[in-house]
């Protein structure tokens, strides 16, 4: 029996976007992005029933693909909602209880099902409902949630770890200014709360293939 070709998939995940590209196992190209934060935000389009209405934008084309997700209006997101069908063609979702009186369209909601964003964005792209388990693939994950943290200064304290000798280096920079005739010149904030130097093998590598050389 032939093994399954697997879906290949790419992620970033970024502060705000979660940006998906995926080859099936037939070699077609779908894309995906939602926000990183695992959720999908979109409009109200109508109001078609007491508890059906459209959203736009909705991807995916796989019927009921949203079927189990929790859909809240914004800003305002204290009432939620639990999807129990989705059209694709007429673009419309149901839910398990009748809609808030006076919603029309225009109106901003999210929908999630509480999974990390990789995971959403490839559910879209597969077509995987919630219930149903994903189909074999390769993903590849990159992500600059980490370098964001940092630069904005949330999250964990940072240490920095540096060769004996150059602790002063993450202070003095590159001594770039960005106003070079400034009397009074503002040094950015450092990065890392505190610096810790350790041994380092300076040299070693270069020792060692002089010595063969002259071995």
């Amino acid at each position: 029996m032939t093994e399954k070709k697997p879906w290949k998939t790419g992620v970033d995940t970024g502060g705000t976007f979660t940006d998906c590209v995926a080859q099936s196992p037939d070699g077609q190209m779908h894309r995906a992005k939602v926000l990183s934060s695992g959720t999908l935000r979109g409009q109200v389009g109508a109001v078609t029933g007491a508890q059906t209405m459209q959203i736009i934008p909705l991807p995916g084309k796989v019927p009921n693909l949203f079927t189990g997700y929790t859909l809240r209006f914004l800003p305002v997101a204290d009432a939620a909602f639990t999807i129990t069908g989705y059209d694709p063609d007429r673009n419309t979702i149901a839910v398990n209880q009748p809609l808030p009186e006076g919603l029309s369209g225009g109106t901003d909601s999210e929908i999630t099902a509480c999974e990390e964003a990789p995971v959403l964005a490839a559910r879209l792209v597969t077509g995987t409902p919630l219930h149903a388990s994903l189909p074999p693939l390769q993903m590849r994950l990159g992500s600059t949630k980490g370098t964001n943290a940092l630069l904005e200064r949330k999250g964990a304290r940072v240490g920095l770890l540096i060769t004996k000798g150059f602790a002063g280096l993450p202070e003095t920079g590159t001594q770039q200014r960005p106003d070079l005739f400034a009397l009074h010149v503002r040094k950015p904030l450092l990065l890392c709360s505190q610096v810790l130097e350790v041994d380092g093998k300076t040299g070693c590598r270069r020792r060692g293939a002089d010595a063969a050389y002259r071995g």
